[in-house]
């Protein structure tokens, strides 16, 4: 089986879902009985440097429109990565970190790591955050 991971994260590797994604990867890289694992990386490709170490590399280069913040986020989870995930020919993407993803045309398993902008309304507070979550209404008070 061919599973995708989301690396986003790749280039942050002092944030918490930075060390998820590269301690997950080398745990890829040690090799599992039948899964062939792909990081697909949104670009530059020189972002990937020290990936090759675990297995296949698939990176997909946002337009120049899409080249930073927000944007590039949304652009990524919503083009870039199911792009990614059809070039690769993946047959499960895990996406480490709670994202807006789009219907997916193959199974996608999502690790949710905090919680809290599921429960806290100011975490939903703007109509954006709540389209990005696939909200109508912005979560009750606990």
């Amino acid at each position: 089986m061919r599973v995708g991971l989301e690396g986003s994260f790749w280039t942050q590797p002092a944030t918490g879902s930075g060390q998820y994604v590269r301690a997950l990867w080398r745990e890829f890289g040690r090799g599992l009985p039948g899964l062939e694992p792909v990081l697909l990386l949104p670009g530059p490709a020189a972002d990937r440097v020290g990936a090759e170490v675990g297995g296949e590399v698939v990176v997909e280069e946002p337009p120049r429109r899409f080249a930073a913040g927000k944007a590039r986020k949304l652009w990524w989870e919503q083009v870039g990565l199911p792009r990614a995930a059809r070039r690769a020919g993946v047959d499960l993407v895990h996406v480490p970190y709670f994202a807006a993803l789009p219907r997916p045309d193959r199974p996608y398993v999502m690790t949710i790591h905090d919680l809290v902008p599921l429960v806290l309304p100011e975490y939903a507070a703007s109509r954006e955050m709540r389209l990005y979550q696939g909200r109508r209404n912005p979560p009750s008070a606990p």
